[in-house]
């Protein structure tokens, strides 16, 4: 457990509210929005220390709940003794350990080449992670109970990008998508289409005002 503490910059007798604010504290300072999206070696820093910070905080509290448990459970009358269960050390966590109450960082590849490293809650995408198709196509960002949601980044093997927010695996909120032949899109999205206000420049042109599923209403 001793690098878990050392990653949180913690003391080895520290407390799991020392753990909960050094977490808040690293998390905002390598949050990966902070740095500039045109650095990929500052992205791919931010990205491995954020994930980093959320798997040791996720370990130190599944430590603290388990002693908690095994404390209470010494103390109460007809329960067996605390040195009667094993000691949980840093070896018997693996990547297949199975969190109820806690996000795991962990490494999930398929046979077809897909791959996500990244926050874990009983076994769906949950918190911070990347996603790698095997097409080449990339997605850093936000995940909800197995689902891309929140902010993040996609980048598509064609050279097209999207950066904003998701909801239920779809562009959906504010964002800016970029085409492989540099046409860029900025303003509201709605299941994967403009949809709100936004500015679709193109060719030279500028196409601003209120979209409705991907068809410009009226300019602005």
């Amino acid at each position: 457990m001793r690098r878990y503490y050392e990653i949180l910059q913690l003391q080895p007798d520290a407390t799991l509210d020392q753990a909960k604010r050094a977490y808040k504290k690293l998390a905002r300072e390598w949050h990966p929005d902070r740095f500039p999206a045109g650095e990929p070696l500052l992205q791919k820093k931010a990205h491995d220390m954020f994930l980093s910070v959320q798997e040791a905080y996720a370990r130190l509290e599944k430590f603290f709940q388990e002693r908690s448990r095994v404390r209470f459970a010494d103390e109460q009358p007809g329960y067996p003794r605390a040195d009667r269960y094993p000691e949980q050390n840093e070896e018997d966590w693996t990547e297949e350990t199975p969190f109820s109450d806690a996000p795991l960082f962990a490494t999930r590849a398929w046979a077809n080449g897909d791959k996500y490293e990244g926050m874990l809650l009983n076994e769906m995408f949950h918190g911070r992670g990347i996603f790698t198709y095997s097409n080449g196509d990339v997605y850093i960002g936000e995940f909800r109970f197995g689902k891309m949601e929140g902010h993040g980044s996609f980048q598509y093997a064609d050279g097209g990008k999207y950066v904003g927010e998701f909801m239920e695996n779809r562009k959906h909120g504010r964002g800016k998508l970029t085409f492989p032949n540099g046409d860029r899109y900025m303003g509201q999205f709605a299941g994967d289409e403009f949809h709100g206000e936004g500015v679709l420049l193109t060719q030279g042109k500028v196409y601003a005002g209120q979209w409705h599923y991907g068809g410009l209403l009226r300019e602005g």
